[in-house]
């Protein structure tokens, strides 16, 4: 799940429009590549673009994207967090610091050559929390702890290793970190979210863990209660209120199997199958499905802003969603990559 801190995500081929009105003047900006992952931060987006690196777009107009900056990297950029003047990107098994305070001149500041594939990340405290899964080396699976205090020399410090390989990102709430992780060697086999406490990071110890029906492969955190997608699971919903002893409250039935998920405010948006399903979770012992549309089969990522979501598509591009009326998303906007 990719974050998403003020305005809008978009990069490459942008096609946007009025929701209020009709199409024909639809503008278009041009970046290329695919847009594997995207934060945004300071009405700028920052793109995992694939071989095409990161990218720097202005959106402080949403309806005229506009590149600014970039920074290339030697293997194709699948992953990116943000946070402050620092963007991490994740490439071939790398991470990259890199300066963004001025986003028209990136700066690379430091490499973590060693790292291996990473599913997803979290910020704080001058560390990074990655999710290492099955496709790392045996050595690399886990949660690891990355000094980036020092930007131009970060370090790997720890690694957490519990049950299985991790199989979504990492979320981070206090000093609390989850995830979702296989209950043995095997990714396939059945999960459990986990709960793991950085108080005293770099060590990290494990608090508490929850048996999930279904695969678990993405999670959102919000006000103390996990919102999972599990795959042929649906969207389980977990309280967090006693770490180690974390309690599913509810689960609610999607269109397919459940990849994504984001919540913002009183609704849950998980990418199952083919669809966007729209929750009402306002109250998370009770969820409520109550909209849905098609999208695409390709979606890896998923970020909801306000009322606009942002799938992350693959070879199909980064499609924006309206979702102000929850019953009806809607598109209104598609990035299609080097076209």
């Amino acid at each position: 799940t990719a974050a998403v801190a003020a305005g809008l995500a978009l990069v490459g081929l942008v096609l946007l429009w009025s929701v209020l009105e009709p199409a024909p003047s639809a503008q278009a900006s041009v970046t290329g590549g695919i847009a594997y992952d995207v934060a945004v931060a300071d009405s700028h987006a920052f793109v995992a673009a694939g071989v095409h690196g990161l990218r720097i777009v202005d959106v402080s107009t949403p309806a005229r994207p506009r590149e600014v900056g970039s920074y290339d990297v030697p293997e194709s950029a699948s992953g990116v967090v943000v946070s402050g003047r620092r963007a991490f990107v994740f490439a071939g098994g790398a991470l990259y610091v890199i300066d963004v305070s001025d986003p028209t001149r990136p700066r690379g500041l430091g490499v973590l050559a060693a790292l291996g594939p990473a599913l997803g990340a979290a910020v704080g405290d001058g560390h990074l929390f990655v999710a290492g899964g099955e496709l790392a080396s045996a050595g690399n699976r886990g949660l690891h702890v990355v000094d980036v205090s020092d930007p131009a020399r970060p370090r790997k410090l720890e690694t957490l290793t519990v049950f299985g390989p991790p199989t979504s990102s990492v979320a981070r709430a206090g000093n609390r970190l989850y995830f979702t992780a296989a209950t043995t060697s095997n990714a396939s086999a059945p999960t459990q979210l986990v709960v793991a406490n950085a108080s005293a990071a770099p060590a990290l110890t494990f608090a508490g863990a929850l048996p999930l029906a279904g695969i678990g492969a993405d999670l959102d955190v919000r006000d103390g209660v996990a919102y999972v997608a599990a795959g042929g699971g649906g969207l389980r919903i977990v309280s967090l209120a006693d770490a180690a002893r974390p309690v599913e409250l509810s689960a609610a039935t999607t269109s397919g199997c459940a990849r994504q998920v984001a919540v913002a405010g009183p609704r849950a948006y998980v990418v199952a199958g083919s669809s966007l399903d729209v929750v009402d979770v306002s109250n998370p012992a009770q969820p409520k499905p109550i909209g849905s549309t098609a999208t695409s089969p390709r979606v890896g990522a998923l970020a909801a802003q306000g009322a606009h979501l942002f799938l992350a598509a693959g070879t199909d591009g980064l499609q924006v969603l309206d979702v102000s009326t929850p019953t009806q998303p809607r598109l209104v906007g598609t990035y299609l990559p080097g076209r």
